[in-house]
């Protein structure tokens, strides 16, 4: 569909440069002839619109294209620290939004991101850009150590510390301290 109207887009620019050149023609040669001056001055007219039309269905094509929905809804999962919200997605979108659901579909498809549900609201999850900290956690507990502390042993359970890199849910609810 998108060749189909990029396709659409360059014959129409194409007619428009071709009746624009015609006009130019007619009006360098009209030699006072008012029949000519008017020709010239259609050609200039409908080549000048079907050219702009043709540029405006190639712009809107171009933005409805599917790389282009991947690429701006991967931007805007990078400036939500990798968790958007499909009425994020909407939002940024606007009505180019219908044709963005198959990318989406593919991107969770692919395993570029996880759908998940929140408070009844869709999310995607991109691990992938989610901030990245570095802690010391318990092998045993659920217990968590920034990573400037000494202790080598968990103070609830005794077990080892092992000093781990750890993604964190920025909307999730993860709480987490730089300290």
């Amino acid at each position: 569909m998108v060749v189909m109207k990029r396709g659409l887009a360059f014959a129409l620019v194409g007619v428009g440069v071709l009746l624009v050149a015609l006009g130019l023609l007619f009006l360098v040669g009209a030699a006072g002839q008012t029949s000519r001056l008017v020709v010239a001055g259609a050609g200039l007219v409908v080549g000048a619109a079907c050219a702009a039309i043709g540029v405006a269905m190639h712009r809107r094509a171009d933005a409805e294209s599917p790389e282009t929905l991947r690429a701006a809804i991967l931007d805007l999962a990078r400036q939500k620290n990798g968790e958007v919200s499909r009425a994020d997605v909407a939002a940024a979108l606007g009505a180019r939004m219908p044709k963005a659901e198959p990318v989406l579909d593919e991107l969770v498809r692919n395993g570029v991101c996880k759908a998940t549900d929140r408070d009844g609201h869709p999310y995607l999850v991109f691990e992938s850009m989610q901030p990245r900290l570095v802690i010391k956690k318990c092998r045993f507990c659920t217990y968590e150590a920034p990573l400037g502390d000494d202790r080598a042993t968990c103070p609830n359970c005794g077990g080892a510390l092992d000093t781990v890199r750890t993604a964190r849910s920025v909307s999730g609810g993860d709480a987490y301290g730089m300290d």
